[in-house]
């Protein structure tokens, strides 16, 4: 299914966990890179498990995981200089301990990483929708695409939602991954987001 729609086979390990849910991501990067995959997914239909893989290439792609690395590693940084500076204005005009700087230093990431739990969740939730839109862009209709995401919200629960709807609007800011009913939405073209982004034109072949 992957060679028909002209993508190249990825490096791929198979793993148990036991449960029937999908699991799967990059591990390494550039050409180090494989595609763990829990083999579950050999009991999906071929073209919904070459869809899903198609997922993983999309984000492989984009650099979505290199990209996170390097954010990671900036954000903590920028706390880090954040918390120096903050030391250097509070501890100033008194005696410099190394007790005081820890103090400041522990309570400015705290605050930065509470900020961070905020903004790093929208990031993830973009990258989960471009990686939807791969599967468009590789060549996949839309009916595939959806039925693709069906499939992945029965095997992992997600069309059977246990949280109850107060728990779920306090989680959702939190929650790195979109509603699946918006990433159908999306999908089918129903929504404007696909429309402003994906340069396809609305017909498929």
């Amino acid at each position: 299914e992957l060679v028909r729609l002209g993508l190249s086979l990825p490096r791929i390990r198979w793993f148990d966990h036991g449960e029937r849910s999908l699991v799967g991501g990059w591990h390494g990067l550039g050409p180090w890179a494989t595609l763990w995959l829990s083999r579950s997914l050999r009991d999906v239909p071929p073209p919904l498990a070459a869809g899903l893989v198609v997922r993983e290439i999309g984000h492989a792609d984009r650099g979505d995981r290199a990209f996170g690395v390097l954010a990671s590693a900036a954000w903590i940084a920028a706390g880090l200089a954040v918390s120096w500076i903050m030391a250097g204005e509070l501890l100033g005009e008194g005696p410099a301990t190394p007790a005081g700087l820890v103090i400041v230093v522990a309570a400015v990431m705290s605050s930065w990483s509470l900020v961070g739990a905020l903004l790093w969740p929208a990031l993830g939730r973009r990258q989960v929708l471009a990686a939807d839109r791969f599967m468009l862009r590789a060549g996949m209709s839309r009916d595939h695409a959806v039925a693709v995401l069906d499939e992945l919200a029965d095997r992992n629960g997600e069309a059977r939602p246990a949280s109850p709807p107060t728990a779920m609007k306090m989680t959702k800011m939190f929650r790195p991954i979109p509603p699946m009913d918006r990433r159908r939405r999306i999908l089918r073209g129903d929504d404007l987001d696909l429309r402003t982004t994906d340069p396809r034109p609305e017909t498929e072949s």
